[in-house]
């Protein structure tokens, strides 16, 4: 028997069910009688619609097509997984290709908070007649050379001896491999 097969009955004993049901409200409440019959006609309607539940039996055509839509899940999500491998396959060539460019950049010395490299910005600053009157403005940094060596010119602000604001420059020349820097000028 297939479910096409049994759904009439099952609809069919539902209402009953239901119809039944709604007779035993509308029987008055002193009669304990009507709860009970209540209560056992509702059980009944579900032990009833679980038995033909569960004799319902796939016929062939639909066991093949339940396999097929079993198979194209699986295909699919294989399909996926797939598209989702090479996408994150795809996004570490990028941030590999980015940081092998931010490294010939000389951008890995530079802080990712202001952008300043912060053992130049402090020797600057300690060479101030007022260190606590230093504000970093920008730091610039060209590529690495062929000696392996990037340039860095950085930009300040700072009080002069009259109480006044003035801008400074500072030079450095700084090595790709580690970072560490040799003080050019300071203005």
């Amino acid at each position: 028997m297939s479910y096409e097969d049994v759904f009439p009955i099952i609809a069919l004993a539902a209402l009953l069910g239901i119809a039944v049901s709604l007779l035993l409200l509308l029987v008055p409440a002193s009669r304990s009688k009507g709860r009970r019959w209540l209560r056992n006609s509702v059980l009944i309607l579900v032990g009833a619609f679980i038995a033909f539940a569960v004799t319902v039996e796939e016929t062939p055509e639909q066991a093949a097509i339940r396999e097929a839509q079993e198979v194209e899940r699986a295909a699919a999500s294989r399909a996926a997984a797939a598209a989702r491998g090479a996408e994150r396959a795809a996004e570490a060539a990028r941030e590999a290709t980015q940081a092998a460019d931010d490294r010939r950049r000389g951008f890995h010395c530079l802080s990712d908070w202001d952008g300043s490299h912060a053992d130049f910005k402090s020797m600057v600053r300690q060479t101030m007649r007022e260190p606590d009157s230093f504000e970093h403005i920008e730091t610039r940094i060209t590529p690495v050379d062929d000696k392996g060596y990037h340039s860095l010119l950085m930009d300040y602000r700072a009080r002069n001896g009259f109480g006044g604001m003035n801008v400074g420059r500072a030079a450095a020349r700084v090595r790709q491999s580690d970072c560490s820097f040799t003080i050019l000028a300071v203005e």
